[in-house]
């Protein structure tokens, strides 16, 4: 009894410590951009642990600061990582060209489709300048992600979402 309440107390006291350094947070999701991989009202982790060692991939989900990005609404977004520094992105037909290769994203229910937001954008080149990225919603339809305000400075990327705990029917990792 006394070793497993030494280890409760212990993981409460690394628990706060990293919540305290924003390397473990929850997090509401608040509306339609990420369906169908998170709902709006969806409980979620955010872990900070992995982008101390290394940088964002193309496919995950990340929490990033709003400060800077014009009608941004919330003190942070969550939005999937689509383009990474110095690449040439361009969105057409629901495809995701990087570099000239069509790239395929995967979430829980099969190929993301994404849009663009205007016939100009779909035959436009995005370049990505250095130690930013291009994010979008999975829900292209209806998401303010970097088709309306641009790329996220690598600065405003504070985490990645890994664990859905509520609704307890959908409890478990994120795709």
């Amino acid at each position: 009894m006394k070793r497993a309440c030494i280890l409760l107390v212990t993981l409460i006291g690394l628990y706060i410590g990293a919540r305290a350094l924003n390397l473990v947070r929850p997090l509401k999701n608040s509306g339609l951009g990420m369906v169908p991989s998170l709902n709006n009202g969806d409980f979620v982790l955010m872990e900070g642990f992995t982008y101390l060692f290394t940088n964002p991939k193309r496919g995950d989900l990340v929490v990033f600061k709003t400060k800077g990005i014009p009608s941004a609404s919330g003190e942070f977004y969550i939005k999937r990582i689509i383009g990474k520094p110095n690449e040439t992105l361009h969105i057409e037909s629901e495809n995701i060209y990087i570099n000239e290769k069509e790239t395929t994203l995967n979430n829980e229910q099969g190929r993301i489709k994404f849009v663009p937001i205007s016939k100009s954008q779909d035959s436009e080149n995005i370049k990505i300048p250095p130690s930013n990225y291009f994010v979008l919603g999975d829900n292209g339809q209806n998401s303010f992600d970097s088709r309306f305000f641009g790329c996220v400075p690598e600065q405003n990327i504070f985490g990645k979402i890994c664990f859905r705990y509520f609704p307890l029917d959908k409890i478990g990792f994120v795709k």
